[in-house]
């Protein structure tokens, strides 16, 4: 019976060993396809999504950290931190420093795609100091170019534009020329927000270059239309005459149409030199695009209260300015309340923290109490014992002096006896 018990015992310690080796292995799969494959990763790890991985912290967090990535790098925006929490909390304490790294930057996409952008940038604040440890200018480079979006989605342009610079400088370290590509065109967004519009044109035209000599199609027709907007700073006639030629590139030599936003500019180009036929040409071309993005459409809309006010159409300007100032005080709202509703996250999460600290801190005051007084206890209990002892060595040293003593009275006796005999003796004879 027992030889059967131990027989089972190895069989279910060969099938767990096994089993973690398998998770193993697919787990390593899934990490070596995330950069070239990103989908194929997500579909692997999607098929071992209910397995347990026989209770293994450690093979849990990892799988909730590669699931995350997979998840970021497939463009799937998730906002609950459920998916990367085994991760969070085993690499908290263990995991090595790129381990620690990859959870807090994923950990602050998600808080940043929450709208918590606060928390998300003290996250990759966090993964920044860890990242200067350690040789990785592109994980450097991702960090810095996400506290640039998060200090832009809060208005602190001039910090965005301070984390762009340093996410630039990264990319280049690492040689990654399409990040640094992509950074200048971000960077000419940033400038365009400051209303640094010789700037922006600057970041736009280094970026339009580029683009060119990469082939890069999209890099080049963002380019072209951010450089559109930056032209506020340029003349009327300077600005119509590089407008037209934005517009005769795009159709001519790109054989695109140009964006919604491009076309309003030009618009209001047209009617500040009083081409109102072609002006509102152009703005029912810029409005037959089926799907138009939100900024694009308050673009539009904000050209076309320009135009209706340049033509002398009054009411209909007013009709759309009412309807922008509504947007703009209902997204200022939203804004506003998205500050608020993180600044009371970080403060219900602070005070819970600082409870949580209190509570262990009064904890380990009660064991440290408990400790002493035990250990006073025994002290007192030792000191006695040691009293005890030293007292039963006094009294054996004086018991057994007293029995010396009474073996030489009974030694001295005797030898008085014997010589009293002894003289008796000699009187007699």
């Amino acid at each position: 019976m027992r030889i059967l018990i131990l027989i089972c015992a190895v069989i279910c310690l060969v099938a767990n060993s096994c089993g973690r080796m398998e998770y193993q292995s697919v787990l390593d799969h899934a990490e070596s396809l995330l950069n070239s494959k990103p989908d194929s990763a997500f579909v692997l790890l999607e098929k071992c999504s209910g397995n347990k991985f026989n209770s293994s912290d450690k093979l849990n967090a990892r799988y909730a950290l590669l699931y995350s990535m997979a998840l970021d790098k497939n463009y799937i925006d998730i906002t609950s931190d459920s998916v990367i929490a085994p991760a969070v909390k085993y690499y908290e304490r263990h995991g090595s420093i790129e381990d620690k790294i990859r959870m807090k930057y994923y950990l602050g996409r998600i808080r940043y795609n929450a709208g918590n952008y606060s928390n998300a940038i003290v996250l990759f604040e966090e993964a920044a100091e860890l990242v200067a440890k350690i040789d990785n200018s592109l994980m450097a480079g991702l960090i810095y170019r996400n506290m640039m979006s998060c200090h832009a989605m809060i208005y602190n342009y001039p910090e965005s534009i301070r984390y762009g610079k340093l996410a630039y400088d990264a990319f280049i370290c690492a040689g990654e020329n399409r990040y640094v590509d992509y950074m200048l065109l971000s960077l000419g967004n940033m400038y365009y927000s400051m209303k640094d519009y010789m700037e922006a044109k600057k970041m736009f035209a280094t970026s339009f270059r580029m683009g060119k000599e990469t082939e890069d199609l999209n890099l080049v027709m963002r380019s072209l239309e951010g450089y559109a907007l930056a032209l506020k700073s340029e003349k009327t006639e300077e600005r119509l005459q590089l407008m037209t030629q934005i517009v005769e590139y795009i159709e001519d030599s790109l054989q695109f149409v140009p964006s919604p936003r491009i076309l309003a500019g030009y618009a209001v180009c047209n009617v500040e030199h009083n081409n109102i036929t072609k002006a509102k040409a152009l703005m029912n071309k810029a409005k037959g695009y089926k799907t138009v993005p939100a900024d694009d459409s308050l673009y539009v809309r904000f050209a076309e209260y320009q135009i209706n006010k340049l033509s002398g159409d009054f009411e209909s300007a007013v009709d759309i300015l009412e309807e922008l100032f509504l947007y703009q005080d209902t997204n200022s709202r939203e804004a506003l309340n998205q500050s608020v509703l993180s600044a009371q996250r970080d403060y219900f999460e602070q005070n819970f923290l600082f409870h949580q600290y209190k509570t262990n801190v009064w904890r380990a005051v009660v064991i440290l109490c408990i400790i002493s007084f035990i250990l006073i206890i025994i002290l007192v209990c030792y000191l006695a014992w040691f009293n005890l002892r030293r007292q039963d060595d006094v009294i054996r040293r004086t018991v057994s002096q007293m029995e010396e003593l009474q073996r030489a009275y009974k030694n001295s006796l005797e030898y008085a006896n014997e010589f009293t005999s002894r003289i008796n003796a000699l009187y007699s004879t």
